[in-house]
């Protein structure tokens, strides 16, 4: 019989959360290197995720450890105690490197900070303290392992890098986890016992206070510190705890906010990230459950699905880099297990899950981002340290010259009835492109086997693939791998039902 698609044509569903029934991202839908974007009427356009220049704006020198730049005003002098000057602290290769960009808009080329670190292995967190000139302090583990003690931490002023930890500031704890909150013109740092230490006067990172309140609510150990409103947050391996500055005249200024805990804390530093003064992290808790949360104004909230925390149970101890950022209307956590080589990014507009991968289909490549001083989003790679500009797919569609695969793997499709369909013709509704090819295949056994593909020209005004055969059950693959930009809308089905 006739099915009513003849006249009215269904779509097939192209968008879904990642799916994965064993954590493994080999089976079930998924979007890979793309993202959704619902519209008015309620469907979704997929679209290509943004591309990396040809070129690194700055040249890397080793496995990424972040990069933070910010403005610096000096009102007086010669350079470079004149006007607003720019700039970037790169950490690459186990050292960091000193990057500025001049009053006349001149970069000037990386200036090595101090020594090498005692490790590379992990990506520092950077907070900036007001004064004249700017403190960056910037801090890490140099280990992934919570059993391995003894972090570093390091001030950057004018251009100068001292090192906090090992006597080059008075007063500054040992063994401390990354992040520091700037709450009221003190600095806190916490150690691996939960320990909270401030700076002794306001805006003089190199001067520290015996004073300390511990986050102590459970026996756990210290992860990461963060400030959220005016809140400083204490991260820790099973705990998440509050505190407000109580104003106190002896002792830390610190005091726990009452009822504010939370009874989760963190696999590692290096899966927490902030944007918009909005938290993400990797959770754990002592019960061995995982989950990634998004916290807003202390309110939290679970954004992960089964098949992210089966992911998260195959391989929570991990290596990983974590970032968030705003592109194209679009807000993102990124989530990358380099041990696992898997890629998980969450658009937080959508609440939708997707892999992204490299061009040649491992994790995606990117550890930290910045923003440089026009405004361009810079992206430091992981592998190389190399620091590259990112731009959306219709003017970077491909990674520094290769071309990146995008691979959508569709739902399942039954059309709502258990009979046979027969399926002459698909029309693809995309962006027409010249050169943009798509590559169409199918599975009717659950995603176990696939045909051979079939091209599609979507430079056409109506691009469309015939004789589609029959099925109960269908999922597509759609593959999309030329170096022009992607977008597809909808695939619209001609099709009419058989019998049971």
């Amino acid at each position: 019989m006739a099915a009513k698609t003849m006249d009215e044509p269904l779509r097939w569903p192209l968008v879904n959360t990642l799916g994965s029934r064993d954590g493994t991202f080999t089976k079930d839908s998924r979007i890979i290197n793309g993202y959704a974007e619902k519209q008015p009427a309620g469907d979704y356009n997929v679209e290509k995720r943004p591309g990396f220049g040809l070129t690194p704006e700055i040249a890397g020198f080793g496995l990424a450890g972040g990069l933070f730049t910010y403005p610096q005003v000096n009102l007086g002098g010669s350079y470079p105690n004149l006007g607003t000057t720019y700039n970037t602290v790169l950490v690459s290769g186990g050292t960091a490197y000193f990057v500025y960009t001049d009053a006349t808009g001149t970069q000037h080329p990386p200036i090595p900070l101090g020594s090498a670190f005692s490790s590379s292995g992990n990506k520092m967190q950077f907070t900036g303290i007001p004064g004249s000139p700017t403190s960056i302090i910037f801090n890490g583990d140099n280990t992934t392992d919570l059993i391995g003690f003894g972090g570093y931490a390091y001030v950057v002023q004018g251009g100068v890098m001292t090192p906090l930890q090992g006597g080059g500031a008075s007063g500054y704890p040992a063994n401390t986890v990354p992040g520091i909150a700037y709450l009221n013109g003190y600095a806190y740092v916490m150690d691996y016992l939960g320990a909270i230490w401030q700076t002794a006067t306001q805006n003089n990172v190199l001067t520290w206070s015996g004073n300390q309140v511990t986050a102590g609510t459970e026996a756990d150990l210290g992860v990461v510190l963060a400030k959220q409103i005016i809140y400083v947050v204490a991260i820790k391996t099973w705990s998440t705890q509050f505190f407000y500055d109580a104003g106190n005249t002896t002792g830390s200024s610190l005091a726990p906010l009452p009822g504010a805990l939370f009874n989760f804390g963190c696999i590692s530093a290096d899966t927490f990230a902030e944007l918009d003064g909005v938290f993400f992290w990797a959770t754990q808790s002592k019960e061995g459950t995982y989950s990634v949360v998004m916290v807003d104004d202390l309110n939290p909230k679970f954004i992960s699905t089964p098949a992210v925390e089966r992911q998260l149970d195959l391989a929570s101890q991990g290596s990983f880099y974590a970032l968030a950022y705003q592109h194209a209307g679009h807000k993102w956590y990124v989530l990358t297990n380099v041990t696992n080589n898997i890629t998980m990014v969450y658009d937080v507009n959508q609440g939708l899950w997707y892999k992204w991968t490299d061009y040649q289909g491992n994790y995606y490549p990117v550890a930290a981002r910045a923003v440089d001083p026009d405004g361009n989003e810079w992206h430091q790679m992981i592998n190389t340290g190399s620091v590259y500009e990112m731009k959306g797919d219709y003017l970077y569609p491909n990674d520094y010259g290769n071309i990146v695969p995008v691979d959508i793997y569709t739902p399942n499709f039954d059309g709502d009835v258990d009979r046979i369909k027969y399926l002459p013709m698909m029309r693809f509704n995309a962006d027409q492109t010249n050169g943009s090819e798509l590559y169409v295949r199918c599975s009717d056994d659950d995603y176990q086997s696939w045909t051979n593909f079939r091209k599609v020209d979507l430079s056409k005004k109506r691009p469309i693939l015939t004789d589609c055969g029959s099925f109960y059950r269908r999922a597509l693959h759609l593959r999309h791998r030329t170096n022009t930009g992607f977008r597809i809308k909808s695939i619209d089905l001609q099709m009419g039902l058989g019998t049971l």
